[in-house]
């Protein structure tokens, strides 16, 4: 085997492999952006539903008293439901996490 050849065969497989790291790099800052923006929301849908529980100008007390427990049943749901996503997601953040240490640095060439 010619030594060029497998120089070139390694720097090959180098780039290729590069390629993968940078795509798999991006796809974690998008994940990490992704559980973000899901988390906030949660949060903005929670709120929103606690002031549609304050804004009933009803005439019928009991139909605003019922439009104000649904409307804080919803927000309580929002809560529960982000409480959840962030527990369900907290593993595998960590995980990503804790590779921001290595030395994966994608800008050199």
């Amino acid at each position: 085997m010619d030594n060029d050849s497998t120089l070139e065969d390694m720097r090959i497989e180098w780039c290729k492999a590069r390629a993968r790291v940078m795509r798999w790099a991006e796809e974690v800052e998008l994940l990490k952006e992704e559980t973000r923006r899901i988390q906030q929301f949660f949060e903005w849908d929670a709120q929103r539903w606690d002031e549609r529980g304050l804004g009933n100008a009803l005439q019928d007390a009991d139909e605003c008293e019922g439009q104000m427990a649904y409307a804080k049943h919803q927000a309580i749901l929002r809560r529960m439901l982000a409480e959840s996503f962030k527990t369900s997601w907290a593993d595998t953040l960590a995980f990503v996490d804790s590779f921001k240490d290595m030395d994966l640095d994608t800008s050199s060439t």
